[in-house]
């Protein structure tokens, strides 16, 4: 009696193979959850980068939409009427520059540059009202505002072009047709970049209401 029970309390425990299935579910099982764990985090933060991306553009392209629907036109005077610039100052900017006269009648240059937008208003020297005399200086949003976020490109182009059907594909937009804007329509379009959350690419299109929608066209100046 006394060999029997002893002979069952030595089968007792776990026997070799039975740990090596053991340990080879259990790293079937880490694998699969490291898998999972790893995918859901990367969902995270792909959409969290989406959600501070889209604040972030809508802050933007909000302010230059605004500028650039009161832009001013002026049929006698085509130096009051928007332009695209590929510099300003002589200095190259991330993208174009549209060069537009506000509702104050005030010359303003809209464009990207060091990752943040920028708003420069240019040097007014009047000899005959010096009160109007103004020396150049710069709108800037503070740099918290773009979260770790910087401005890789900023584009301005006449909607009803080429350029704009170019751009449109580089953007991911298919089936983009020039002839179905009008001349006052530009679009914009602006890749956001982040170290922690990639590249995100937005675009609006903005009329411009003081121009016509017919025989306008927005000059390019190299």
């Amino acid at each position: 009696m006394k060999e029997a029970l002893r002979k069952k309390h030595n089968n007792k425990g776990m026997t070799l193979v039975e740990m090596v299935v053991s340990f080879a579910l259990l790293s079937i099982l880490v694998a699969a959850s490291t898998v999972i764990i790893s995918n859901v985090t990367a969902l995270y933060y792909r959409v969290k980068g989406e959600n501070y991306s889209r604040q972030i553009s809508n802050i933007v392209i909000t302010k230059v939409s605004s500028e650039i629907a009161g832009a001013k036109f002026n049929q006698r005077n085509s130096a009051m009427s928007p332009k695209i610039h590929t510099k300003v100052d002589g200095a190259d900017v991330d993208g174009t520059a549209i060069e537009i006269y506000d509702r104050t009648d005030t010359r303003v240059y809209i464009y990207a540059k060091d990752g943040i937008l920028v708003l420069k208003y240019p040097k007014i020297s009047d000899e005959e009202k010096p009160e109007n005399n103004r020396v150049s200086n710069e709108w800037k949003y503070d740099q918290s505002i773009y979260n770790d976020f910087s401005i890789k490109e900023l584009y301005f182009v006449q909607a009803n072009t080429a350029d704009n059907e170019e751009l449109a594909a580089e953007y991911g937009l298919t089936g983009v047709d020039p002839t179905n804007y009008h001349d006052n329509v530009v679009a914009v379009y602006m890749t956001l970049t982040s170290p922690k959350y990639g590249e995100f690419k937005v675009y609006r299109y903005v009329k411009i209401y003081e121009a016509p929608e017919t025989g306008f066209t927005i000059d390019i100046i190299e």
